[in-house]
């Protein structure tokens, strides 16, 4: 979307935009998952190459979140890029990329919304950064607030820190809800939206609330991928869309199906959260189709998709009739090694039988 420049301000170099696109296109991003909010700000850490990214939850005295600090050593903005990244709704330097500068590692965004996810956070955002331009160090600050939601203030600064890297400082207004950053799971569920990225990439180091983030700690086994009964339309994708089942060795409160391009770099999520009383777990819907796709694009795609999403669902509830019976049998197993089995070894007939079957399933 275009911009209209506003003008310039006393004092240092600070220019202001004016998106075009209009407040309630841009505060619909107020209304989504907390998690993923975050997810998305660790994300353009690492898309600029950070090995180090940081999200720090601050309290105040009666342990409310007063601000959300994510601090990256990633290579930074220049005030250039800055003011090309936020003076339009919708661009980015990422586009038409698909890795990061120098080719290092994989690119998650594509479509310049990330950064708004924020406003789901707090309501106002301020960016500090540091980046390189030759031998020297430049800095850049930029503003938003949820208030005035289409004008962004980039200003040239002088360089807050001696290396590059983006500090991202959200104010949480008073008495806002953070519950989903606050429960015991926030960190596994953060983990699960970053795990294929983690695994990948295993000198990356993120940590949430005090705690590094590590797929190791709390996946069973090795993920599985699921062949899909796909509409011949599909036919031509190379790779094929595939789902890849992850259990978990926690209970997680975000259980959706999450969308990814084929190197399971999560995008967006889809349907329900699936309940399972046995496994916890999440499938990961991998398929290069879903690069570039807009976060309204992903809404829509039950519209557009029917047919591949229907085929992922089928494909994750028959994995969980064929895992639910194997933990049953393995769980009978190992009462009858202890001893407690309820039953014997002998034939039962009649309601005993029932009676044997249903708790077997149901263990």
């Amino acid at each position: 979307m275009a911009s209209t420049e506003l003008p310039m301000q006393s004092g240092p170099p600070l220019t202001e935009f004016e998106l075009s696109v209009g407040e309630r296109k841009i505060l619909q991003f107020k209304r989504k998952p907390q998690i993923t909010a975050v997810a998305e700000l660790v994300w353009n850490a690492l898309d600029a190459n950070a090995t180090e990214v940081d999200v720090e939850l601050r309290r105040s005295s009666m342990k409310a979140i007063t601000d959300i600090v994510v601090t990256d050593n990633g290579h930074g903005m220049t005030p250039e890029r800055a003011r090309t990244a936020f003076q339009a709704y919708g661009t980015t330097w990422k586009t038409s990329r698909t890795h990061t500068d120098g080719g290092e590692r994989i690119l998650h965004g594509r479509n310049g919304e990330g950064r708004l996810f924020a406003f789901a956070l707090g309501d106002q955002l301020t960016w500090e950064s540091t980046a390189k331009v030759g031998d020297s160090l430049v800095g850049v600050r930029i503003r938003g607030n949820a208030d005035h939601a289409t004008i962004w203030q980039v200003e040239e600064t002088e360089p807050t820190r001696d290396k590059p890297g983006t500090t991202v400082r959200i104010s949480v207004p008073q008495g806002k809800p953070l519950s989903r950053l606050e429960r015991d799971d926030a960190a596994a569920n953060l983990t699960a939206k970053l795990a294929f990225y983690l695994r990948a990439y295993p000198h990356v180091r993120v940590t949430f609330d005090g705690k590094r983030l590590d797929p190791s700690d709390i996946i069973v086994g090795e993920p599985i991928d699921l062949e899909l009964d796909l509409p011949q339309v599909y036919a031509g994708e190379d790779p094929p869309p595939v789902v890849t089942f992850v259990e978990w060795n926690k209970r997680m409160g975000d259980r959706k199906m999450l969308l990814c391009n084929a190197d399971g770099i999560a995008l967006g999520e889809h349907g329900s959260d699936w309940s399972d009383g046995i496994i916890s777990f999440t499938p990961y819907l991998r398929a290069n189709l879903f690069n570039g796709l807009s976060v309204d694009d992903l809404h829509g795609l039950t519209m557009s998709h029917s047919g591949l999403l229907d085929a992922a669902v089928k494909a994750v509830q028959q994995h969980l009739a064929v895992r639910g019976a194997q933990i049953s049998a393995e769980v009978v197993r190992q009462l009858k090694t202890e001893g407690i089995y309820p039953y014997d070894d002998q034939p039962a007939t009649g309601a005993l039988a029932v009676e044997r079957q249903t708790f077997d399933v149901v263990i």
